[in-house]
């Protein structure tokens, strides 16, 4: 464990490191200007990432990964390894957490955005609106070219497609792009 005095570049304010295994960093967020707080990393799956007080209310970061030992072409994600006798590490799952904006209604307040990489997949749920139990869930398929499937109440199964619901796929997938 190693603590540091404000002022330090990156903002680092505490190091915890299990060597090979895990590394936690805790940060100074009055001196960022991303409100990153924490940076967790399982060494070689997966990493995550908690914010405070951003303007688009994003909470919660993490990618998920694994090593890639095929040797064949890369995957579209490919986080490099840094060493050269470890395999790259391909990204199989990017999630986003977001805080609920009293500003937009409940059913359209993205609360959790998950990129599901090795299936073309991207499931988007909504936050829950004031006294209830269910919430808008909606599903993009790549390979589909647009297909969008969106649940308007899952306890009962009503379930729509059409690019006329939500959010469109150009849209979902810059949102990948920049996560």
């Amino acid at each position: 464990v190693e603590k540091f005095l404000p002022g330090r570049p990156g903002s680092l304010k505490e190091s915890v490191e299990w060597t090979g295994r895990r590394r936690e960093v805790y940060l100074y967020v009055s001196a960022r200007q991303d409100g990153l707080v924490k940076r967790e990393e399982d060494i070689g799956r997966k990493i995550t990432e908690h914010f405070e007080g951003r303007t688009d209310n994003l909470v919660y970061r993490s990618v998920s990964v694994r090593e890639d030992s095929s040797g064949s072409s890369k995957p579209q994600h490919t986080l490099p390894s840094g060493e050269p006798s470890t395999a790259d590490l391909v990204v199989q799952k990017m999630t986003l957490k977001f805080a609920r904006n009293p500003d937009k209604p409940a059913d359209q307040d993205i609360a959790k955005r998950t990129f599901y990489l090795q299936e073309g997949r991207i499931r988007t749920l909504y936050h829950y609106a004031e006294s209830r139990i269910t919430r808008e869930t909606t599903n993009h398929y790549k390979d589909r070219h647009a297909a969008l499937q969106h649940n308007k109440n899952p306890s009962i199964g009503n379930v729509s497609d059409g690019p006329e619901v939500g959010e469109s796929l150009a849209a979902v997938l810059s949102a990948e792009r920049d996560c």
